[in-house]
Parts: C-alpha cells; sequence; structure tokens
C-alpha cells in the first residue's frame, strides 16, 4: 500500500528548486498501478500570500511531477499561463526547450511574473496548462507516446481599500440661532457662518468602508484649529459598513476659527492603509489611499529561477500561506481477467479516477467524464464533489468509473483511448477564497492487442459409398465465434462462408467440408465480433 507523504510547503521555503509540493497518493481504489502526472501553481504576491493590489507584481510557481507507476518518463513540451483577463491573456511557452522527466518523482518547475493590472475583478482565476507526452517507455512498456494535458486553476483576491468620510453639514438649533444673530457681523469680522466668541457646534458625518476588502485598525479623529482630538477606534469595519458620528466642538471667541475637519484611517489584511478626511463646510473628500510604486510594466517569465522567491518569501509569514489544492487523475485498460493483453473481439475494460490532493482541506466538483474524444458521451449522471484526501474523519476523496469496449477486428499492436475529466476546484477550504474554478485533465492508455494466431489443419478422407470430406481442426479460445471461409481462386478470391459461425466452447475446434464438384477450394478461419 501506497503511503502518504505530506511535505508543508512552510518547510520548503528555503528551497525554492523544490518548491513543489510533494504529495503521494494512498492506493488506488482497484488496486491497481496508475501512470501520469502531477501539476500545481502557487500564485503569490509580494507579501508571500495569493492577495495583491492592483498594480503589484503576482509571482506564479507552475510545478510538474512524474507520478508514473510503469517507470515511464513523461515529456513536456508547453507550459502556459492564462490570465483569463479580457477574454484571456496567455503567456509565451514558459519552457525554453521540451523537458523530459525521466522517472518517477522527477519534476519540473517555472515562474512567470506579471503585474495586476486595475481593471482586474476582486478574484483572479487564473489557468496553468501544462501539454507533452507519456512516453510509455518503461521495462515491457509500448515505447508509443501519448499525449496529455493538465488545465489547474489558481485564484487570487485582488484588495481595493477605500475609506471615506461624509460629512452631513448639520449645526444644531440653537447654534444655527447663534449664526444668524451675529452672522452680519461675523461676515464683517471675517467668521463667515461660525458666529463668535463660544459657540458650540455639532459636527454630524459618516464613515464608510467603500473598498472590496475589511478594513482593520479603523481610527476617527477631529482636528480643530490644527488639533487632533479622539473620537473612536481602533475598531473595524466590514465591505459597506458605515459608523455614523457626531462631533461637537467649541469654537474659540477670537480671530478666525478653522472649521471642524473629521478624519478617518485604516488598514486592509495586508497592512496597506488609506485615509479620508472632510469638513463640516466642505462635504465629502474621499480618499482610496495611495498604492505606491508599481514597478515595472509589463510582464517577465523566468524558469528556474529562484530570485523572485527569495524575495518573496523573505518578506512571508509562513503562517499565513494557505496549502495549495491539486488534484491526479489517472486512468488504467485491461483485459478479460485483468490481462494486459487482449485479442480483437475481446472486453477491454477503462478505469479512471480522480484523487482529491488538496491540503487546504477544500473540496472539487467533477462534472464532465468522458473516453475516446471530447465528444463522447458524459459517464457521470451528476456531479460529485469529493472531500480532500486529508481530512477528517475519513472523507470520500476518490471517484473511479469504469467503461468498456470491444477491441475492433484487425487490430494489432498498441490500443489507446484517451480520459477527459472536467470540474471546478471550489477554493472553499481553510483558507479559500469560495470562488471556484475550472480544471480539465485529458491523459492516455494503452493495451497491447495480439492479433489471434490460428492455424486450420486440414486432411480428406472417404465416405463408404459417398464423397470425400474435408477434416478442419484449429486452436480456439473459449467464448470466441468463428467463421470459416472457402474460395475457388486466390487471384480473383469471392470469400464465401462455410455454414454458420462456430462459438467455442472449449480450446479447440472442427468442422468439416464434403468435397463438391470444385476442383479445388481454398480456406480462411475469420473472428467474428
Amino acid at each position: 500500500m501506497k503511503r502518504t507523504i505530506r511535505t508543508s510547503i512552510k518547510a520548503l521555503l528555503p528551497l525554492v528548486s523544490c518548491f513543489l509540493t510533494l504529495i503521494s497518493l494512498t492506493e488506488t481504489a482497484s488496486g491497481a498501478p496508475y501512470h501520469g502526472g502531477l501539476t500545481i501553481q502557487i500564485p503569490l504576491g509580494p507579501t508571500g500570500i495569493p492577495v495583491v493590489h492592483p498594480g503589484e507584481k503576482l509571482t506564479v510557481g507552475i510545478a510538474v511531477e512524474n507520478r508514473d507507476d510503469f517507470g515511464d518518463s513523461l515529456l513536456l513540451t508547453n507550459i502556459v499561463y492564462t490570465t483569463h483577463l479580457g477574454g484571456g491573456s496567455v503567456s509565451s511557452n514558459l519552457l525554453a526547450a521540451p523537458v523530459v522527466l525521466t522517472g518517477p518523482g522527477d519534476f519540473k518547475d517555472v515562474v512567470y511574473q506579471y503585474l495586476v493590472p486595475p481593471t482586474d475583478q476582486d478574484y483572479l482565476i487564473a489557468h496553468a496548462r501544462v501539454e507533452g507526452g507519456d512516453n510509455f517507455d518503461g521495462p515491457g512498456r509500448s515505447h508509443v507516446a501519448e499525449g496529455f494535458a493538465h488545465t489547474v486553476p489558481g485564484i487570487v483576491q485582488i484588495l481595493r481599500p477605500c475609506i471615506t468620510v461624509i460629512s452631513h453639514n448639520e449645526n444644531n438649533e440653537d447654534d444655527q440661532g447663534e449664526n444668524e444673530q451675529g452672522g452680519e457681523n461675523g461676515d464683517q469680522d471675517g467668521n463667515g457662518g461660525h458666529g463668535s466668541g463660544g459657540q458650540v457646534t455639532a459636527f454630524n458625518a459618516s464613515v464608510k468602508n467603500c473598498g472590496n476588502c475589511p478594513l482593520h485598525n479603523v481610527v476617527v479623529s477631529n482636528q480643530v484649529n490644527g488639533v487632533f482630538l479622539y473620537v473612536l477606534g481602533p475598531t473595524n469595519l466590514d465591505v459597506g459598513q458605515v459608523i455614523a458620528v457626531t462631533v461637537g466642538t467649541t469654537q474659540p471667541g477670537h480671530g478666525e476659527p478653522q472649521a471642524p475637519k473629521l478624519f478617518a484611517w485604516g488598514t486592509d489584511r495586508l497592512g496597506f492603509s488609506v485615509s479620508s478626511s472632510s469638513s463640516s463646510d466642505e462635504g465629502q473628500q474621499g480618499d482610496q489611499g495611495n498604492q505606491g510604486d508599481q514597478g515595472e510594466d509589463g510582464d517577465n517569465q523566468q524558469e528556474n529561477t529562484t530570485s523572485p522567491f527569495d524575495t518573496m518569501f523573505a518578506a512571508a509569514n509562513a503562517a499565513a500561506i494557505p496549502e495549495p489544492d491539486a488534484a491526479f487523475v489517472y486512468t488504467m485498460a485491461s483485459g478479460p481477467g485483468g490481462a494486459s493483453q487482449v485479442h480483437p473481439g475481446d472486453k477491454v475494460t477503462v478505469v479512471i479516477g480522480i484523487v482529491n490532493l488538496s491540503d487546504d482541506l477544500g473540496t472539487i466538483t467533477v462534472t464532465n467524464v468522458t473516453t475516446g474524444s471530447s465528444a463522447g458521451a458524459n459517464l457521470l449522471n451528476q456531479p460529485v464533489t469529493l472531500d480532500s484526501l486529508f481530512g477528517i474523519p475519513s472523507p470520500v476523496f476518490m471517484l473511479e468509473i469504469t467503461n468498456s469496449y470491444i477491441v475492433p477486428s484487425g487490430v494489432a499492436g498498441y490500443l489507446s483511448r484517451s480520459a477527459r475529466v472536467q470540474g471546478t476546484f471550489n477554493f472553499d477550504g481553510m483558507n479559500g477564497f469560495h470562488v471556484p474554478g475550472g480544471f480539465e485533465f485529458i491523459v492516455g492508455n494503452q493495451i497491447q492487442v495480439q492479433p489471434l494466431a490460428v492455424h486450420m489443419a486440414l486432411d480428406s478422407a472417404k465416405s463408404p459409398g459417398g464423397p470425400g470430406i474435408i477434416n478442419m481442426r484449429w486452436a480456439s479460445v473459449p467464448g470466441k465465434k468463428y467463421q470459416v471461409q472457402y474460395t475457388t481462386d486466390l487471384t480473383q478470391p469471392n470469400w464465401q462462408n462455410l455454414g454458420n459461425p462456430i462459438e467455442a466452447t472449449s480450446s479447440a475446434l472442427t468442422t468439416s467440408d464434403p468435397l463438391g464438384p470444385d476442383s479445388r477450394r481454398f480456406y480462411r478461419l475469420t473472428l467474428v465480433p
């Protein structure tokens, strides 16, 4: 039985070249070996978690590991990253040249970087796609490559923090009366509508979270004549939450007092600070914060480069890095009794399996499973949701479905039927954002088809008082149906059936043909599907 090995990505922070999370599967439900590879992607912002601001650089690690039980090598030909921005912005091939993963445990990782534009949505679902071939070159294998493709999603939250202060410009009735009575003198004194000596003004305002993420450490202060006076905080503001604030201020009796001005500050989960202010005579003056230096324009791709990770991980809080969501899809083909070789007319059973390997304990939903081609019938009656392999108590983490087909006559060599599995990573684990992203796996399988070697033995006999008889004998496979045919001319053969098909019930069959008026006959044996 295969043991589960889990290496936390936290332990891999200093080992960027080993950035792939190594996860070994438990044995498959069928107990049979499997072949294929595993692909994961980990998108991280500047602080080492999948959270960024517009204009910041996103660093994506994509890794592929050989998981083949038969010792086959995998050829990687293409790795691209699609941001799905404006219909899909696709990177160039992140491989400088094709790469061969020589055996189980061998892996390849690449790094891709790009700036998050202000037009991206609150959650960026991006896909890494890996294409290549399973070389089927392990011991006793066909050495006939089969193509594969993995498309796996990753998710990044894009923060747009915003706080705003809105003044409602309301004074209490007594103050308004004083302002009206002293207005003329006030205007002459240059005091405007603030009145004179010792008046009390009620400054009513509201503080609102106008961004797409919660704000923390929110503090509100009132500034009067250059002096900040504490009003409230620190507190938290959820998205769209509003706090009403009423501040009573006493204006001095001499000089030109400033209008009371309310300030609010807050930070998002990354510590990015935003602020806003408004005075009692100017209305709203919101500020969504300064996004700071956005770095270089354009994007940057790198292959097997550790420097972006070194910088990123040095600033990361390891405890905040979520484990990756991942899944492994495998397929196996076998003949009657689990045989690895079949004959024309045999039934081949194909097993297609998927295992949820989310270390974050997120679920995946499988929606479509087909074989042979993308246009094949869906083998699922309804979508199936799988828990993580690492969940407790024992979850339903594996799905296996079987499909079968009959080997056509005339086929020899290796017969392949690819399997396509589609669905969503739900990203609903411990650190998930609960926004699903689609996945697709295309994997191949092979089975060897041996031609049905049949050697007929002929002899002739003379029937007493009757015509001669040709007797035929051949080795047979129980359950198979055979048809004897004959012709009188091999140069222009016109094959005709000799009687009806014969179903074998043992390892040998016989039949006979009375000699007729033909001077000669040639016989052959065919297998009936």
